[in-house]
């Protein structure tokens, strides 16, 4: 079950999410380039999220921090591993038949799953799995190693890149190439800061390098080019620059680094560069001569090498190639995809939240009762929050037995959907008197030490005819 409202702003992102890629498609067929941001669908907002999310929970919880990673990063995890799967076994079909702007969309989707921090706890889960022991903080150990190592490696490679293609770089001179930008950006109608332009003898291919708007720099190898080549590349990196295109290959890293272990994942990252480059040329040769076509074919032939670190350039690996130059000279007939998109994202939002892990579990008595299990336990009080009675109980101290059998593991998600089944028990020990609630197969208590609100997960869910049996409502 779901709260309304969260479906109506799902719906109502839904409907942003469409209109913006119809728009922009909109934009390419009408063989306009101003103000495209067709692959700038909050391509920053799910890595600055996550780490903003982790630096705060280190902060202010340090001791729930790796648990409060674990509730928001699991279902995440998840949905962006199987995502992936399915977008990089469909890709041959959704390349014939979708505009490149929708397709380069669907690789920046789940850019947006920084949503369901809140959206989640509404969604019922379909499947719950339970870990034995310490393995989840094990895994997650394991796979923040990983983590760290590939985007350590990325930031590293972007920035000796940098350092090798700007150390003798000189800044541009050229009052027809300077001319020729102010133009461009005219054209593009771009408001954002111009980059500085430079030129570089150890770069081999047109770039741009910076991922904050005031340390981007536009870069020039030392080479000579015509007026026309010119033109088309500093078309190219505008265009990229506009659509900040930096940060979408920032967030494939990332994404990639989040599911470093997943082999389709590295394949993908791979293809969505192929789709961002062609996205690219396909708004830069909107519109020109097959004249213009033919040299730019040739620019990109004459420039071939990899990317590094989060650049966006010209150039292009050798096997993607065949590929971009396929799509100049015989671009297939495609549709729109901005309905299929927003299906795909309303679809990530409701299905990210179906799986549940349950991790660490303890005792009832080592969760609530500080593990002092031979304090004497009563249950005092019972009241249902659905039928919204008192209720009372024939037998006190079976409900206690019963609850102190429990085994509590932590959970994944801590959900706030409607119960089916919602008690509220106080229970009085030697020590402290204790609210508990019981929602459906869960606990939720108070714990006064963190100052925070706990839920776990009942090991094989709560025995609601049993409670059902034992109680009454109170005359």
């Amino acid at each position: 079950m779901m709260n309304e409202l969260s479906l109506l702003m799902i719906l109502g992102f839904t409907y942003l999410i469409t209109w913006s890629i119809y728009h922009a498609e909109r934009i390419t067929e009408n063989k306009q380039r101003g103000l495209i941001y067709d692959s700038n669908i909050l391509s920053y907002s799910l890595p600055f999220c996550i780490l903003a999310f982790a630096l705060l929970a280190i902060l202010f919880y340090p001791r729930m921090s790796a648990d409060l990673l674990i509730q928001v990063c699991t279902n995440i995890f998840i949905s962006i591993i199987f995502y992936y799967l399915v977008l990089i076994i469909l890709l041959p079909m959704i390349r014939k038949k979708l505009t490149v702007t929708s397709i380069v969309s669907l690789w920046s989707l789940p850019n947006l799953l920084y949503m369901t921090f809140h959206f989640c706890k509404y969604i019922e889960p379909v499947i719950i799995i339970e870990t034995p022991g310490k393995l989840m903080y094990i895994l997650y150990g394991i796979w923040l190693i990983g983590f760290l190592c590939v985007m350590g490696w990325a930031i590293i490679d972007h920035l000796r890149y940098r350092s090798v293609i700007l150390k003798d770089a000189c800044t541009l001179q050229d009052e027809m190439i300077l001319s020729m930008i102010q133009e461009i950006r005219q054209e593009l109608n771009l408001k954002n800061r111009q980059p500085q332009a430079v030129i570089s003898p150890s770069a081999s291919t047109p770039c741009s390098i910076g991922l904050l708007p005031w340390k981007t720099v536009l870069v020039l190898p030392q080479k000579q080019y015509s007026q026309q080549q010119i033109r088309l590349i500093l078309m190219h990196e505008l265009i990229h620059l506009s659509r900040r295109d930096q940060y979408v290959r920032f967030s494939l890293v990332f994404m990639c680094a989040i599911c470093w272990f997943n082999p389709f994942m590295w394949k993908a990252m791979k293809k969505s560069a192929e789709d961002l480059e062609r996205s690219c040329d396909e708004q830069v040769l909107s519109g020109m001569s097959e004249q213009d076509r033919t040299v730019y074919a040739n620019l990109i032939l004459d420039t071939a090498c990899n990317n590094h670190g989060f650049t966006t350039c010209l150039s292009s690996s050798a096997e993607s190639l065949k590929y971009r130059l396929r799509s100049m000279i015989d671009p297939p007939h495609t549709h729109s995809g901005a309905l299929l998109c927003g299906v795909v994202f309303f679809c990530l939002m409701l299905l990210s939240s179906i799986v549940n892990i349950t991790y660490d579990p303890k005792p009832f008595s080592q969760v609530l009762l500080q593990d002092s299990s031979n304090q004497q336990v009563q249950v005092t009080d019972c009241y249902d929050i659905n039928a919204e009675h008192t209720l009372t109980i024939r037998d006190p101290d079976g409900m206690a037995e019963y609850l102190q059998s429990m085994v509590l593991s932590k959970t994944a998600r801590e959900p706030q959907y409607d119960s089916k089944h919602h008690f509220v028990i106080a229970l009085h020990t030697d020590q402290a008197d204790y609210w508990i609630n019981l929602e459906d197969d869960s606990i939720r208590y108070y714990d006064n030490t963190l100052n925070l609100s706990m839920q776990y997960h009942v090991n094989g869910g709560i025995d609601w005819d049993y409670l059902m049996a034992i109680t009454e409502t109170a005359e």
